[in-house]
């Protein structure tokens, strides 16, 4: 639901399709803000990593001592040169450092989450201390936080349909793809209506549909198989909230206590419907038992917590996608692009 300043190929290709980033997305500098508990903005004028520096000197909600851990931990990564080597948990490596409660509960750990859409406590350390290399080592700009304005198929996906297809492009949707083979010839993709020979192909669906499409008979792709096969997945559970149009967050996000919402964005402060609010939960297994009204309530609720006097909401809708992303474990042996069938690549947030 954000991207970082560091995408700069995600953010290439909404420009090669046509985009304006500038318009469909709202920069601002890293700001991390739970009301009343805690806040962070990164510096917009020092050099990266400078501007973490800062804006973690600054914080409010944190002690000095507390600051100093977290500009120690900061430190030592760069010295270790951001290798974690064994791999092991995002938890293990923050105790390792001895990083302390309003650290980890206000930085590190929603970072992770954030990041890798899987909890500290199962979430890969190398990882995780690559993408605060990533974000925070190289330039300013990429820590900046990139909020949607509009909904993410307007972001990308729109652009780069009308693009392929401004450039001749055939695109068929609803129409399943049901095998994928080699041949001495290139790669057959067979669905319902068609059999079909391409020199390359691309297959971009998720790791653990995969097997169940590639005919992997005659080639040694017993690697790959148990590397598909290995994912274990996380959920992301949304939930909209419509409130008067009156009704503003303090910050177009803010944190939540929680125990279930973890951040609050004002979809009336990004340009869409005034008085909207969408709540994102990741990493959100526990949540497979409520049902949608009781889980509305209970969002509710903790908005209700920081904003006294909220009024209630006129509707809700709960989005819930099972496996939004891969459980980023440590040690995960990921697969490679290239395939043992000659001409088939393998393409998605899993590689």
């Amino acid at each position: 639901h954000i991207l970082l300043g560091a995408y700069r190929e995600t953010l290439r290709l909404i420009a090669l399709t046509g985009g304006n980033a500038a318009g469909l997305l709202l920069r601002r500098p890293l700001e991390l803000a739970y009301p009343g508990r805690f806040s962070l903005r990164a510096s917009s004028i020092l050099p990266a990593p400078l501007h973490l520096l800062a804006g973690l000197l600054r914080a409010d909600g944190l002690s000095f001592g507390d600051k100093l851990a977290a500009v120690g931990f900061m430190t030592r990564l760069v010295l270790r040169r951001f290798r974690i080597e064994p791999d092991v948990s995002v938890a293990t490596l923050l105790d390792g450092y001895r990083q302390p409660a309003g650290v980890r509960r206000y930085l590190w750990e929603p970072l992770c989450v954030a990041a890798l859409n899987t909890d500290a406590r199962a979430a890969s350390a190398q990882v995780f201390a690559t993408v605060l290399a990533d974000s925070f080592m190289h330039r300013r700009s990429d820590s900046d936080l990139l909020i949607p304005r509009v909904d993410l198929s307007a972001l990308f996906p729109d652009l780069a349909v009308a693009c392929l297809q401004s450039k001749g492009a055939g695109i068929r949707f609803g129409s399943a793809v049901t095998r994928l083979a080699g041949t001495g010839h290139g790669v057959i993709v067979e669905s319902a209506a068609s059999a079909e020979t391409y020199a390359a192909v691309v297959c971009a669906i998720p790791p653990g549909r995969t097997n169940a499409i590639i005919d992997w008979n005659g080639h040694d792709a017993g690697i790959v198989k148990r590397q598909l096969n290995a994912f274990a997945y996380e959920a992301i559970v949304t939930c909209y909230l419509r409130y008067p149009s009156t009704v503003r967050l303090a910050h177009p996000m803010i944190g939540l206590e929680g125990p279930i919402g973890q951040w609050a964005f004002d979809r009336g402060a990004l340009g869409g419907e005034p008085g909207l609010v969408a709540v994102v939960v990741s990493a959100a297994g526990q949540l497979r038992g409520p049902d949608a009204a009781h889980l509305a309530e209970s969002i509710d609720a903790e908005l209700r917590a920081l904003m006294p006097g909220l009024p209630a909401p006129q509707a809700h809708r709960i989005i819930t996608e099972k496996r939004a992303t891969f459980r980023c474990a440590p040690g995960l042996d990921r697969p490679a692009v290239e395939t043992p069938i000659k001409g088939l690549f393998l393409a998605g947030d899993h590689m």
